[in-house]
């Protein structure tokens, strides 16, 4: 098992209970370049958010989320599961 699939298993949050976090490697999220936490994002394929503005650029702010508990909710775009609130996609758009 790779380090980097470790890291995507551990979550020191409480998930919801009967709730699974989206896999970083699920196709939806995969193609969007989700992140359960946005300092993982690819800057590569994403330079902006090293932007001063992208930095409150994470789910908890995103219109696509829906909070279920301090730490985690739902995606209406990313639907295998639970995201954390400090994941980012490249769907991310602000709340109004």
């Amino acid at each position: 098992m790779t380090s980097e699939l470790k890291a995507e298993t551990k979550f020191p949050e409480s998930l919801p209970e009967g709730q699974n976090p989206v896999s970083e490697s699920d196709p939806t999220a995969k193609a969007l370049g989700f992140h359960q936490d946005a300092k993982h994002t690819d800057f590569n394929l994403y330079p902006e958010r090293k932007e001063k503005s992208a930095k409150n650029q994470v789910c908890k702010h995103c219109a696509q989320f829906s909070k279920l508990n301090e730490n985690w909710g739902k995606c209406n775009i990313i639907s295998a599961g639970v995201v954390s609130s400090r994941g980012w996609c490249s769907a991310w758009s602000q709340k109004s």
